[in-house]
């Protein structure tokens, strides 16, 4: 009764004896001050939320564009310095390379077969590497989205989404984007899919909320071991999908 406070003679007369003697309903409500009534608990539908600062994920542009180029420069790379090597050595005694009244020739079959390597390996190397710039310059990332009433996730993977425009003529080159609404889901995670794999965001949704297979088939949603489904994952040979350790943070 210390700490009863203004409930004190509410409970005085709830705890008597004589069942008789404690008070009704009404009587109660009327012992009750404002002071000690528990406040109203408003709840809002999660579409309803007020909204707040939304966390957004994506790879920047020039990472991307890097990571096109260099791989494609060591593709073009490897690949002429081998052809390079097995055409030039098959060639011997002719010149390599020849630039009006400049040849490039080795003094011998392997000798030949270095210098070819090198210059066909260079400039293939730098061709793919020119292409793979304008490949990446081009790439667009993942986005990822935290926000009040959800997590949105647009893809670029796969075969993407045909929008209607303005003026109802179809743009095929949209993403895939889905949003996970917080209301619909019992649980959200980052996970491993494996221990030797990149992580990947697992989702249990409510028993009424549950996507559907052609839901599922759309966005690459893969049923998870144990229950829930991946919804989206991080590539590691694609520099555009988005590692989703990046969320644990915000």
């Amino acid at each position: 009764m210390e700490r009863a406070g203004a409930l004190a003679p509410l409970l005085l007369a709830l705890l008597k004896k004589d069942p008789a003697r404690r008070p009704s309903v009404d009587a109660a409500r009327k012992l009750l001050t404002p002071a000690s009534r528990p406040p109203e608990r408003k709840t809002k539908p999660w579409d309803q939320v007020p909204p707040a600062e939304s966390v957004t994920v994506a790879n920047k542009q020039g990472g991307i564009t890097g990571a096109y180029s260099q791989a494609a420069g060591k593709i073009g790379g490897y690949a002429g310095f081998g052809i390079g090597a097995v055409l030039d050595a098959l060639t011997f005694p002719d010149p390599v390379l020849s630039l009006g009244p400049l040849d490039l020739t080795g003094d011998n079959r392997l000798g030949n077969a270095a210098l070819g390597a090198a210059v066909l390996g260079g400039l293939l190397g730098f061709v793919c590497w020119l292409v793979g710039l304008i490949a990446g310059a081009r790439a667009k990332s993942d986005v990822v989205t935290l926000a009040p009433h959800g997590l949105t996730v647009s893809s670029w993977r796969g075969n993407q989404q045909s929008r209607l425009a303005e003026d109802g003529t179809l743009e095929p080159h949209g993403p895939k984007t889905f949003t996970l609404r917080w209301g619909a889901l019992e649980r959200i995670a980052v996970e491993h899919q494996k221990e030797t794999e990149p992580a990947a965001i697992a989702a249990w949704f409510r028993p009424a909320d549950k996507p559907s297979e052609a839901w599922c088939t759309k966005h690459s949603a893969e049923g998870r071991e144990g229950g829930g489904l991946w919804v989206h994952r991080d590539d590691a040979t694609s520099p555009r999908t988005v590692n989703p350790e990046r969320l644990r943070t915000p």
